[in-house]
Parts: C-alpha cells; structure tokens; sequence
C-alpha cells in the first residue's frame, strides 16, 4: 500500500521537476531572442537545445507516465 502512494508523490515530484526545467528553457529562449534578435541562428539555437533538454526528459518520466495513465 505504500509503494502506491510514494510512487504516485514520486510521479508528482518528476511531473513538476520537468515543468521547472521546461519553464527555465522558455526563460533562457526568450533570453536568446531578446538579446540576439530572432534570426535563423537563434531559431536553430532555440529548437536544438529543446530537443536536447526536453525529449529526453519526455523519453524517461513523462511518457511511461502518459502510457500507464492511457492503459487505465
């Protein structure tokens, strides 16, 4: 019984770290245009470092999550 609960306050806690760093990229995005102007450069800036920071993020929490919650 209390694996559930530690794993459901587990699953929060991963939730929430993943909408922290997803919010810091837009800070650090908008940061980038501000700057540097929107340009192509900025733009490829932009989506690489997306794809680096939150696929991987997607991959590993937020996707077995989204696949035990469709299997319900």
């Amino acid at each position: 019984m209390k694996q559930n609960n530690s794993q459901k306050s587990g699953d929060s806690s991963k939730i929430i770290g993943v909408i922290f760093l997803a919010l810091l990229w837009i800070v650090l995005v908008w940061q980038l245009f501000v700057r540097g102007g929107i340009n192509l450069k900025n733009l490829l800036v932009a989506a690489f470092s997306g794809i680096i920071i939150i696929y991987p993020l997607w991959k590993r929490y937020l996707q077995p999550l989204w696949e035990s919650k469709k299997k319900k």
